[in-house]
Order: C-alpha cells, then structure tokens, then sequence
C-alpha cells in the first residue's frame, strides 16, 4: 500500500477530501503499525470495511507511553533501534546569552554550530535513516512516572505541520517577534513543545525572540524592541510561568498576542480556563489570551484567539467520544465526553488519537477543553519549569 504524499496532507480541503485521505491513512497504519493493528484486531474490525471517520477505532493515548507507536513503509521499515547520539545541529542549534544561573536567552541563528547532548532519559535517541531524519518527543511527567514517547520517523513533516498550521491562524511568522516564556531548549532534551517555539523564533528571522525563563527583566527589553521594530509581539508561555508575572509585573501588553499553552499540572492549584485568562486580561489588558492545543503525541497544533474555544487545521479533526462507549463519536455541536483526534500528519505513527481529555463542541466545528479524566497522569509542559 502506497502512502499518502506530505502535500496531500497538507493540501486537504473540505470534508469529502479529509475522510478519503483519513481512511487511506487509517488503512496503511492498520497494516504497519503493529500496536495498532492488535488493537484493531483485538475489537475484531476489519479495516476494508470502514467506510467512514465515525467507524474507525480510536487508539488509546496511553499507548504512547507502554509502547513504540511506529508505522512503516514499504521502502523504510523503521527500527526503534539506533544509537544514543546528538542531534543534527540543522533546526536545534542556538548560543546562550548567560545569565545568573543561565537564566538567559537563547537565540537560534545561522552558523551556531553544536551538538546536543542526549541526557539519560533517551530523549536524544536518533532513529536510523537518511540524514538522521527522525527524532523522538517526550511528555513531561512528575518523577517516577512513565513519560509518553513520540518516535518522529521524519521531522520535515512535523516542521511542516507547525509552520503551514501556525501561517494558517496567524501568517507569516516573519512579521513576528516571537518570545518564549518557557524552559530553554537545552535544559530539557525532547519536548515538542520547545521545538516548535524554536521554530517558529528561526522562521521569525529576527534576532529579538527567544526564550526566557527567570530575567523577566530581559523579556520586558525584548518587547520595547520588538516595538521599535514595528513587529508584531507573540509572547507565548505556560500558564503557571504566566501567571507569575502577571502577579509580578503587570503591565499594559494590550498590542501583544498572548499565548498559554496548558493548566498548572501540579505547579499550582488547578484552575479553571476563565479564571486564567481574567488574572491575565486584567494583569495586561489584553482584550482576549490566546491558547494552544497541543501534545506529544500530536504533530499539529489547534489555536484559539479567545474564549477556549479551540479552531483545528484543515488537516486535523476533533470528535467528541461517548463516555461509556469509545466507539461512538460525534461532532454534532453541543455534544459533550473525551476527546478524539485525528491528526492526519501522524502518518508514521497513528493518526486517530483517542486522548484523556474532556471537551464539548460549538458550532463552526470549534470545540472547547473542559478537563481530564480522573485517572489521567498528571503531566503537561508546566512541570518543566522547574
């Protein structure tokens, strides 16, 4: 079976196009991906006969983290084999400006050459191919807890998703100054999260974005530039690295987007969504805080600009599950139970994504988060600042 081309994913428009495509998709991963295929099979479903997005089986997000999601190809099976090495330099590398407890920024740039050290976790485990292409993306997770693991069979599809997803929402990242109120790239190997911002700081092509994590300081001079610059200011951070300087310095950034990307998990009491963004409208007078849906075990991203409700790319889609039966779904505004994703970019490892999280659609196929499962794990990008 041959697979679907990048540019067809990408190309994906209209309803009719993106269930053709998902159930090509569906059946290459029912055939090569082994985790998926006992899955399917243990349900006793047979792939030729779906015919529709509704039918397909939804594979538990939870395999991520007790097994190898990988689906192969006719001309490349894919090994989780391969040795601990670094990272190629090309889309990762940056200098850091020091900082007390190297608190300073980093900025990606050509001709900062380096390698990255991969750390104990496996983080930086390289899958085989030409180039060293692959990479694997890790959760983050409290101490003692399994992390989940993306194994990214080719990283030109993910740089792909993020960048034709966020031009989608936003336009050309070019006209941006993009600031990271985030973990430093090189302080935690294999968050997705960190990759992406790095991205889009490269795309961005300026030198004023970066990352930044205690000298607030440093931040605000960064905004003062962007403005002189005449861009546009994405500050983009987790929601407990928000919240603190909303309660440290508050300030007008009414001509910023601001971004959160998730809820304390375990950095602060949890709090509702509303209560989040009326600290941080009230602390910078912003008329809306934007947000960003989004995991390691997706490879495109869905983006709000206000309210949480949620919009996806034309190549991803949310369906609302039953509760108490995982293979009924609807997008039927109103209804309401777990969230399930299909993520058409997922193509080397499983694109129909039943996740732990708890939402409701609106009309327009706008959905809106609205919690967890009480037995999901407690993890998420906050428990990166550490």
């Amino acid at each position: 079976m041959m697979k679907p081309s990048e540019d067809a994913i990408f190309s994906v428009s209209g309803a009719a196009d993106f269930e053709k495509l998902a159930l090509e998709i569906f059946r290459l991963q029912a055939a090569g991906c082994p985790v998926y295929r006992e899955y399917v099979s243990l349900l006793g479903i047979n792939p030729e006969e779906v015919n529709s997005i509704f039918s397909i089986p939804f594979m538990p997000i939870s395999f991520f983290r007790d097994h190898a999601v990988i689906t192969s190809g006719e001309n490349r099976p894919v090994k989780e084999e391969g040795e601990m090495g670094s990272f190629s330099s090309g889309s990762d590398t940056g200098r850091i400006v020091p900082g007390a407890g190297n608190a300073g920024r980093i900025f990606p740039g050509a001709g900062n050459t380096g390698r990255i050290v991969p750390g104990a976790d496996n983080a930086g485990r390289i899958i085989p191919g030409a180039g060293n292409t692959g990479r694997i993306f890790l959760s983050s997770g409290t101490t003692g807890v399994k992390q989940s693991r993306h194994i990214v069979r080719e990283i030109s599809i993910y740089d792909r998703s993020l960048e034709d997803g966020f031009r989608h929402f936003y336009g050309d990242p070019a006209g941006y100054a993009i600031l990271g109120l985030l973990p430093s790239y090189l302080e935690r190997e294999g968050s997705s999260l960190i990759y992406m911002v790095n991205r889009l700081i490269q795309l961005s092509g300026n030198s004023i974005g970066g990352f930044f994590l205690d000298d607030q300081a440093d931040l605000f001079r960064a905004i003062e530039a962007a403005r002189s610059a005449g861009l546009k200011v994405l500050l983009i951070g987790v929601t407990f690295a928000l919240l603190d300087l909303a309660e440290k310095h508050p300030c007008d950034l009414s001509d910023l987007v601001i971004m959160e990307t998730g809820g304390m998990k375990g950095r602060r009491h949890e709090m509702i969504r509303e209560e989040v963004h009326e600290i941080l409208i009230n602390a910078f007078g912003v008329t809306a805080v934007h947000s960003e849906y989004g995991m390691t075990e997706l490879l495109s991203q869905a983006y709000s600009h206000g309210g949480g409700l949620f919009r996806t790319p034309p190549w991803m889609k949310v369906l609302i599950r039953d509760s108490h039966d995982p293979m009924s779904h609807s997008s039927e505004a109103g209804a309401a139970g777990g969230i399930s994703v299909i993520d058409l970019a997922n193509l080397w490892s499983c694109s129909f994504i039943a996740t732990a999280d708890l939402g409701r659609m609106h009309p327009g196929n706008l959905f809106e988060v609205q919690g967890r499962f009480d037995d999901s794990d407690i993890r998420g990008c906050n428990l990166l600042v550490s």
